[in-house]
C-alpha cells in the first residue's frame, strides 16, 4: 500500500486554525464594543396611567414593573408602579418609583412620610444633617432630598460541614452589602401626596440618573 505523505495536510490543519484563531481573536474584539444585548433602552417608553388616575407618566417598555407590594401598603393606600431594571456587578438593581400616597394610615401626610425615609432602618448616613431642597415637578411645588442606604445580597450557599444531632443551628445565606442612594421627590396635593423616588447602587448611580430625569420630566398629576 502506497504511503501518502501527510505533509500537506499538516501544513493545511495550521493554516486553516490560523483563520480561525484570527476570525475569533476579531469576533471577540468586535463583541467587546458592542453594547450588551439585555441593556435597557431608555428612550423606548410607552406611557403608564395610575390605576387611581391621579398621575400618568412615561416609563421605560424594557424595565421590569410592578403595582403591588409597595413599602407600607399594608398600612396605608398607595397606587402607582416600581419599575426596575440595571444591577452592578454585586447584583443590586436601580429602583425607580413613581406613587401616589392616598393621605389615611400611618401617612396622613407629607410630613410624616419624609420623617420616616429621613430615619430608616437601612439609612448609613445617619449622623449627616439632610438638605431638605425645593422642588418643582410638572408646575407642582414640592420637596427633595437624598440619603444613604445600604442593601444586603444574597449569595448561594455552599455545602457546610455536616449538622450534628442536638445542636440547635440558625442557618443564614452569606451577602454582600452594596452601598445605595435614595433621592427623594414629594409633591403634596390635597388629597395625599405623591412620591417620586431613585435608588441605584452608589457605583452606577450617576450613570442610570438621566432616566430619572426623563420619567420625572414626563410625570403629569391629575390631582390638585
Amino acid at each position: 500500500m502506497k504511503k501518502v505523505n501527510d505533509r500537506g495536510w499538516n501544513q493545511c490543519d495550521r493554516g486553516v486554525i490560523a483563520v480561525a484563531l484570527i476570525m475569533m481573536t476579531a469576533l471577540l474584539m468586535s463583541c467587546a464594543t458592542l453594547p450588551p444585548s439585555a441593556a435597557p433602552d431608555a428612550g423606548n417608553v410607552e406611557p403608564y396611567t395610575c390605576p387611581d388616575h391621579s398621575f400618568t407618566v412615561a416609563v421605560p417598555k424594557d424595565w421590569e414593573k410592578t403595582e403591588k407590594g409597595h413599602p407600607y401598603g399594608d398600612l396605608t393606600t398607595i397606587n402607582g408602579v416600581r419599575l426596575t431594571w440595571p444591577k452592578n456587578k454585586d447584583g443590586a438593581a436601580i429602583t425607580v418609583s413613581i406613587l401616589h400616597y392616598s393621605g389615611d394610615g400611618i401617612f396622613p401626610g407629607d410630613r410624616e412620610f419624609i420623617v420616616r425615609a429621613l430615619n430608616s432602618l437601612v439609612r448609613t448616613d445617619y449622623d449627616t444633617q439632610t438638605v431638605i431642597a425645593a422642588a418643582t415637578i410638572a408646575g407642582m411645588p414640592g420637596k427633595t432630598f437624598k440619603i444613604k442606604t445600604f442593601q444586603l445580597i444574597h449569595l448561594p450557599m455552599k455545602n457546610g460541614p455536616p449538622l450534628r444531632e442536638g445542636i440547635v443551628y440558625e442557618l443564614a445565606p452569606p451577602s454582600i452589602e452594596v452601598g445605595m442612594i435614595q433621592e427623594y421627590i414629594v409633591l403634596p396635593v390635597k388629597k395625599g401626596f405623591y412620591v417620586l423616588r431613585y435608588g441605584a447602587p452608589a457605583d452606577i448611580a450617576e450613570e442610570y440618573r438621566g432616566v430619572f430625569e426623563k420619567i420625572t420630566g414626563s410625570f403629569r398629576p391629575h390631582l390638585p
